[in-house]
């Protein structure tokens, strides 16, 4: 008799599992391994599009937490047109773009704080780069000394008392002990350019692969590369110099956008920012940089992500 029970239990649980109902899309946040077969109860997290076919921020929790992606180091290089060593720091960027393509994102930052050597009348230059919004980088991030300095993921790194450095003989050695740092965060940007128009439009997706206790902050600005003007190299002024990732614009507040809502694994964050590009800008060389640094009294950049808007 209990043989008989046994089997009919062993049975029952064979048929069960060799039956079992679930949803069986990995691309649901309910996806069930163990389901066998389709009930139809798939849940899919909420499209970035509306009727019209506009994608619209938007956030919400997936189960199916994707590979964390490679550590991308954001290095903010201070310097001047009127500084006859910046160019020096300049080709030590360019190493380590060549080195690491796809591990680092580059911001050339112009400001008024760089007194003479950056003041574009004293050679007659076409073009102004300083900017309101890069004085106000220059300051939160604690200011300069002197150009060219550099900062490294807007960390102090370790021989350093403040997060601008100006040892651009350690860039190399700072940048490499950031790129084993594993992000918590993955960043995907999508654009979407119109020639006749202008109109940028830029889609930045957040897909945390691990929980933050403290606050986040999304920045996304825009760059602009091989910028032909004057510039001062070794004491000789150079007319047709190409200027390097140059920080044109700032579409997110400087200090950030705070990320309003609770970060735990599975978390996508999605914006969706519309922008104007000048004329004047050759879309060939322009970039969107991405980043997504903690709470603001410490600044530390958690991943960072670029995107040409012309290939």
């Amino acid at each position: 008799m209990i043989r008989v029970f046994v089997i009919i239990i062993f049975c029952t649980i064979l048929l069960y599992g060799c039956n079992r109902k679930g949803c069986t899309d990995e691309l649901a946040t309910n996806y069930n391994a163990k389901a066998k077969k389709d009930d139809g109860s798939c849940i899919y997290p909420p499209t970035t599009n509306t009727t019209d076919s506009e994608p619209k921020d938007t956030t919400y929790i997936i189960t199916n937490i994707p590979a964390t992606q490679q550590k991308v180091v954001l290095l903010e290089e201070f310097t001047g047109v009127y500084c006859y060593t910046c160019p020096l720091g300049h080709m030590v960027t360019d190493s380590l773009i060549d080195e690491y393509p796809d591990q680092l994102a580059v911001l050339n930052i112009h400001s008024t704080y760089y007194g003479i050597y950056d003041d574009p009348n004293v050679m007659g230059n076409a073009y102004d780069f300083r900017t309101a919004d890069n004085d106000t980088i220059v300051s939160m991030l604690g200011g300069i000394i002197s150009v060219p300095s550099g900062a490294i993921d807007r960390t102090i790194a370790n021989g350093e008392n403040q997060i601008i450095t100006q040892k651009r003989y350690r860039w190399r050695e700072y940048f490499q002990d950031r790129i084993s740092e594993i992000p918590p965060v993955n960043i995907a940007i999508v654009t979407d350019f119109n020639d006749t128009t202008r109109n940028l439009q830029v889609v930045v997706t957040l897909t945390y692969t691990e929980a933050q206790a403290s606050a986040n902050y999304l920045n996304l600005v825009i760059t602009e590369d091989k910028i032909v003007d004057k510039q001062y190299v070794d004491t000789v002024v150079v007319n047709d110099y190409e200027h390097p990732h140059i920080l044109r614009d700032v579409l997110t507040e400087v200090r950030g956008e705070p990320i309003n809502t609770t970060i735990e694994v599975g978390r996508v964050y999605i914006r969706v920012f519309n922008y104007t590009v000048p004329e004047n800008w050759n879309t060939q060389n322009i970039e969107l940089v991405s980043f997504v640094h903690a709470k603001e009294s410490f600044w530390s950049v958690l991943q960072a992500a670029t995107q040409k808007i012309e290939n």
